[in-house]
């Protein structure tokens, strides 16, 4: 009987046409881990999202290609070697950052939403020179009031 070494046994398993594990991670362009990011085989649909360190795993052969993308960048195609660890670098899509709006229970394109939208701009609330976000935000949108009670023990509403 002869003796398989582990080393053959993984080389045979990817250097065949057979599905094999591959470990994607997406960082982006300052190298930091994209989180979220979605990473779909093309050829079967299956797919993935990276958890917090920008990794995931999908099941492809050689040849597969892998779609990554995720909101704000530019979608990246690449197909699978022979090498069982894949990373992708996305960039930046500045013109698609304009057209995403993000809302108090998650994002939506700004063709999506329904209503008026507005804008609150961190470095005017740091001018107002406030102890407290809420009174920061008082006056600068319409729509929002801000309460404050004089009562002690008892917290400001919006």
């Amino acid at each position: 009987m002869p003796k398989v070494t582990l080393l053959q046994c993984l080389t045979h398993r990817r250097l065949g046409n057979e599905q094999a594990l591959v470990l994607v991670t997406v960082v982006d362009q300052n190298n930091e881990p994209v989180v979220g990011a979605s990473v779909v085989v093309m050829s079967t649909k299956a797919g993935a999202a990276t958890d917090v360190n920008g990794r995931c795993s999908v099941d492809a052969k050689p040849g597969d290609k892998l779609q990554v993308s995720y909101i704000g960048f530019d979608t990246q195609t690449l197909t699978v070697g022979n090498n069982n660890n894949v990373l992708v670098t996305l960039g930046e899509n500045k013109a698609m950052l304009d057209e995403i709006v993000v809302v108090g229970y998650g994002t939506m394109r700004k063709s999506d939403v329904t209503g008026s939208i507005a804008v609150a701009k961190g470095a005017d609330m740091i001018k107002a020179q406030s102890f407290g976000a809420l009174d920061n935000l008082r006056g600068k949108v319409s729509g929002v009031n801000i309460f404050s009670n004089s009562e002690q023990g008892t917290t400001r509403r919006a």
